[in-house]
This record gives C-alpha cells, sequence and structure tokens, in this order.
C-alpha cells in the first residue's frame, strides 16, 4: 500500500530523489540535514481529524517524520530500505501486476475527485 501511495502521481517508486528546491533549501540551511521532498529529518505533522466511510471522526495522531527509509540499508526504526523493499515488491508481484495497481487506485482518486464529497470535518 505505501508503494501505492508513494508512486500514486509518479513522484515516487524506486527511490526517493531530493529535487532542486530541496537542494536551494540545503544551502539556506546548512546547520539542518538534507530536505527530502521538502520534508525534513523530524518535522511534525499534525494531528488530523477524518471521518471514515460511516461519517465516524476519527483522530490521527501527531507524528515525526523519519527520512530513515530513504537511506540504503538497514534501519534500526524501519528495517530494509525503500530501495530493498521495491525491489523485493517487483521480485515478489512483478510490474505488470504492480501497474494494474497503480491503474486502479488513480481510477478511484479521478472517481472521488468528481464526486467532490465534502468532509465537514474540513470545512471551517
Amino acid at each position: 500500500m505505501l508503494y501505492l501511495v508513494c508512486a500514486h502521481h509518479g513522484k515516487i517508486r524506486g527511490t526517493w530523489q531530493p529535487t532542486p528546491d530541496d537542494q536551494r533549501l540545503r544551502l539556506q540551511r546548512p546547520a539542518r540535514r538534507a530536505p527530502l521532498r521538502g520534508v525534513h529529518q523530524g518535522d511534525r505533522f499534525p494531528a488530523t481529524a477524518l471521518r471514515d466511510a460511516t461519517g465516524a471522526p476519527h483522530l490521527l495522531p501527531e507524528l515525526h517524520l523519519h527520512l530513515d527509509p530513504a537511506r540504503l540499508g538497514l534501519s534500526p526504526r524501519y528495517g530494509v530500505s525503500w530501495r530493498e523493499r521495491v525491489h523485493n515488491l517487483r521480485a515478489r508481484l512483478g510490474d505488470p501486476f504492480l501497474l494494474l495497481l497503480e491503474s486502479l487506485l488513480r481510477v478511484a482518486d479521478v472517481r472521488a475527485s468528481i464526486r467532490h464529497t465534502v468532509d465537514p470535518t474540513l470545512t471551517p
């Protein structure tokens, strides 16, 4: 599932690469670890209120983001690197099946955008 989320708009598949904006940010803030796709190590993702399909509210807890999966090798926090996970996934499922799953997620996203249902939690 994580692979599908990352690959959804074609931004990340086999590796997580920094963008030119990331490189500019790194030059502006040399004391911080280099960002990846605008995310810095330890950035805070605030608690977020969502509703499930039945309308019941749920609160996702606050998270502090880590960039360990983007490194090669074994991470004590997350295990094998993203590249190794994608390699294993491609070997197990095959590229045609992954393409099918990516296509299904894209179609579902388009359909959801067309429906444009408003989440009352997100409206002011």
